[in-house]
């Protein structure tokens, strides 16, 4: 089986990083492939998705490359909405264009996004949906099992565009489709600027996009789910953020988390009953228990708290040993005999890797230095489901009572990289007896050493 997440606009790509974070700390499959759809692809959040965490594009976890402009990016170039329908020799066309539109609509940068005017989204994507590039994207939709679509009926692009991209997916896909619809999430600052995206604009988007969902969308899926907060009952996790004007980065919200959620939900109660077309999902208010999703195993055996616990851990060490880099690399880099004399507080096993992986002790300063260098990667990787998840949640809700392990780890930070700690848990207890040893006929790189090691951390995390 294999699943595709189509994700619209800036909403759908925060919930697209959700997902992405969930498959790396193994909450669910890796059988999710993305498509990311965005007019403005050279801002902050679209380059955090396409390279989360700093990885390469054959490591990232939903096997994605670019995000996809929903327009001919070659012929609208720099230009403004008006620009791309509108003949400045032709009267005729400017006095059309001016009775659909008005001026602040004329004057939007597609190519930097639709600003909050769904009208523009959509014309805009009807104009260029039939392009050979947008349908060369979804032509591998055919193969997939199933289809999650996710946007945002509140903005520009996503309330815009996915409408209309649903039907372009069905000429490829008559499988199953889900829909992830989200309505507010944040608010905005109040400008006077005419042209601003304000709260107002968002729920009067969001009136005529939730009637436009039922009426002609709705039909056309599987099943959908429409996710928002309660007006005027906020609880810890799920109230709106504030975001500042023109801050084109990621903000994490606990709304993405329970979107993400509906990869494993709308297939198991479209099984249960199939003749529910749309779906809700209801939060407890009871502060003990907000944090369900947290305890619920997702698509893995250990429930996401451990999973987030497992890469708290993770990083935790990842630091620790990077602040040993220069004492690691002067071991390495000395003359045989007297690093013979010498010993390694990091444990045989880690050595014999090294060791076994490299021709002669001339090259292994420079191996070690390519396994810091993969280490400190591994860290960032780490980092990037770490700081959301600390984003999302309290930390009061992340933190394991009675977590021993955790606590003797934070403890023995505090001294740094002369830990007691650290060093004897990796040698006795993580990497005991468990090198990468040198394959016949060849070697493993060191990024399968540190890759090796790191694994074994992430492991122990799970099992402890």
């Amino acid at each position: 089986m294999s699943r595709a997440l189509i994700s619209v606009g800036g909403t759908g790509q925060h919930v697209a990083l959700a997902v992405t974070r969930l498959v790396q700390m193994g909450a669910l499959r890796r059988d999710i492939k993305l498509i990311a759809i965005d007019p403005d692809t050279e801002t902050p959040l679209p380059q955090l998705l396409e390279s989360p965490g700093g990885m390469s594009a054959d490591r990232h976890p939903l096997g994605m490359g670019r995000v996809f402009a929903p327009f001919d990016v070659t012929r609208v170039g720099k230009k403004m909405f008006s620009e791309m329908f509108v003949d400045a020799d032709n009267p005729l066309e400017q006095d059309l264009f001016e009775a659909m539109f008005d001026g602040n609509s004329a004057s939007i940068p597609v190519y930097k996004g639709m600003f909050g005017t769904p009208c523009v989204g959509a014309t805009v994507f009807a104009e260029g949906s039939n392009g050979s590039a947008l349908q060369d994207l979804l032509k591998p939709m055919a193969t997939q099992s199933s289809v999650f679509l996710c946007g945002s009926v509140v903005g520009g692009t996503g309330a815009g565009v996915i409408h209309k991209l649903i039907a372009e997916v069905r000429r490829y896909n008559e499988k199953e489709m889900f829909g992830v619809f989200m309505l507010p999430w944040f608010s905005l600052p109040t400008t006077g600027a005419a042209d601003a995206i304000t709260d107002a604009k968002i729920q009067r988007n969001t009136k005529h996009g939730v009637k436009y969902f039922y009426e002609h969308t709705l039909p056309r899926l599987t099943t959908s789910l429409l996710l928002g907060y309660p007006q005027g009952r906020n609880t810890e996790l799920l109230k709106p953020l504030t975001l500042g004007a023109g801050d084109m980065g990621e903000h994490p919200h606990y709304l993405h988390l329970v979107a993400a959620r509906a990869l494993v939900d709308l297939p198991q109660a479209h099984t249960a009953d199939r003749g529910v077309k749309a779906y809700a999902m209801a939060h407890d208010e009871d502060r003990a228990r907000e944090g369900w999703l947290l305890d619920d195993p997702w698509e893995a055996d250990v429930p996401l708290r451990g999973l987030v616990r497992a890469q708290r851990l993770l990083l935790n060490v990842l630091t620790f040993i990077l602040q040993n880099s220069a004492k690691m690399l002067a071991f390495y880099q000395r003359g045989a005999i007297i690093r013979s004399l010498g010993s390694f507080p990091w444990g045989s096993d880690l050595h014999a890797s090294i060791t076994s992986n490299t021709p002669g002790n001339a090259q292994q300063g420079q191996f070690v230095e390519q396994i810091l260098r993969e280490l400190e990667q591994v860290r960032r990787e780490a980092e990037f489901c770490v700081s959301w998840a600390e984003q999302v949640f309290p930390l009061k809700m992340l933190d394991v009572s009675s977590d021993a392990l955790m606590d003797k780890l934070l403890d023995g930070s505090k001294k740094g990289a002369d830990s007691p700690v650290h060093w004897p848990y990796l040698a006795d207890v993580v990497w005991k007896n468990r090198p990468l040893m040198r394959k016949p006929g060849a070697t493993q790189t060191a990024v399968d050493v540190a890759r090796h090691h790191a694994g074994l951390v992430l492991a122990a995390a799970k099992g402890a």
